[in-house]
């Protein structure tokens, strides 16, 4: 089984029997081809680092996440799933099967002496659609879980407390096991993060669904970003791209500023030259683009709406927008963005 070759998460380089996977260039998703998952390279507050494919089909590919300062570290494991797994019934029995015998791997590990005060905690099942019909959904089996991780360094022996959570469910053809593990002393904060992780795991694989319910609210924003029901839609995309892990922008506090400047002449408290930003760099990533064509979308949209808004409103004239629409039509909306005082100090930051 993937879960036990690679000793649940710990290992950080591909095990013998494997060919490492190299993370995609350019920032772009990593896809499982056979089964068309895709998981980004950032998922929550992990990054991904690699992966590895086993010479053996029947144990698949597995998908490596890491934290900042390398206490943290998550792995998606994917591979054929051999039983039936047609009905919701049966999706139910394969994912409880597959969580059972993990569970079983990971006590033979306390048998071994690798962890020891092994202790499972209580489970919960959730339905979730991995397709564009929102009727066809599977089962994701979650469970959490606490051990003492022993480790041999030179001849220093250590023993870390740790906690994990675990994750398992079928799409399409194939078994999606993950499993999110980190140190103890991180407490209710180390917990809380677990859960958001394995709902983010969720969220990228309803991503097919997701994405339908995005491109229809998008196609009504667009017919006419100024009505009520351009509002509407906006305010479902905007839901799209909070919850969505494909989608990542880098909003500019400029955007708030320049919307206060056009509440004085047009008011409207649902902020709309924000959603038009979200909109843009949320349709841009709908088109499997990334980096600066993002950024360069989401200026367009804003650059489109304030104009749109000039149009009905003739006393209306922000120097800055005023600015970046010459910037947009000159193609150079990602050197207006790049300047801007929040994004310059982000980047000194950073």
């Amino acid at each position: 089984m993937p879960f036990l070759c690679c000793a649940a998460a710990e290992v950080k380089n591909s095990p013998e029997g494997s060919k490492e996977i190299p993370k995609p260039a350019n920032g772009r998703p990593w896809k499982h081809d056979e089964s068309g998952i895709q998981f980004p390279q950032k998922l929550g507050s992990l990054t991904m680092e690699g992966g590895h494919r086993y010479e053996d089909p029947a144990l698949g590919v597995t998908v490596r996440y890491l934290n900042e300062d390398g206490r943290v570290r998550a792995a998606i494991y994917v591979y054929p799933c051999k039983q039936p797994h047609g009905s919701e019934e049966e999706k139910l029995k394969v994912t409880s099967d597959e969580a059972g015998a993990a569970l079983g791997e990971i006590k033979g590990m306390e048998t071994q002496g690798t962890y020891s005060k092994v202790e499972i905690g209580e489970g919960a099942s959730w339905k979730v659609p991995t397709a564009p019909n929102e009727n066809e959904k599977t089962v994701f089996v979650e469970v959490p879980l606490s051990y003492e991780l022993h480790e041999t360094k030179g001849e220093t022996k250590i023993s870390t407390p740790v906690r994990s959570r675990m994750g398992v469910t079928v799409v399409g053809n194939y078994i999606v096991k993950v499993r999110y593990t980190y140190p103890a002393d991180l407490k209710e904060e180390g917990e809380a993060e677990s859960v958001k992780w394995v709902k983010k795991v969720r969220m990228a694989l309803s991503e097919p669904y997701l994405r339908t319910v995005a491109e229809e609210a998008l196609k009504k924003y667009r017919q006419d970003p100024l009505s009520e029901e351009g509002a509407a839609a906006a305010g479902g995309v905007v839901l799209y791209a909070d919850q969505s892990p494909f989608v990542s922008l880098t909003i500019p506090a400029e955007i708030l500023q320049w919307s206060e400047a056009c509440n004085q002449v047009a008011p409207d408290d649902r902020m709309p030259l924000l959603q038009a930003y979200i909109a843009g760099g949320t349709e841009a990533s709908l088109k499997d683009q990334y980096g600066d064509e993002v950024v360069e979308a989401a200026m367009a949209s804003t650059a489109d709406f304030y104009k749109r808004l000039k149009k009905k409103h003739a006393a209306l004239k922000v120097e800055d927008l005023e600015k970046l629409v010459e910037a947009v039509e000159a193609k150079k909306g990602v050197d207006f963005f790049r300047k801007l005082d929040s994004i310059a100090k982000l980047k000194q930051v950073n």
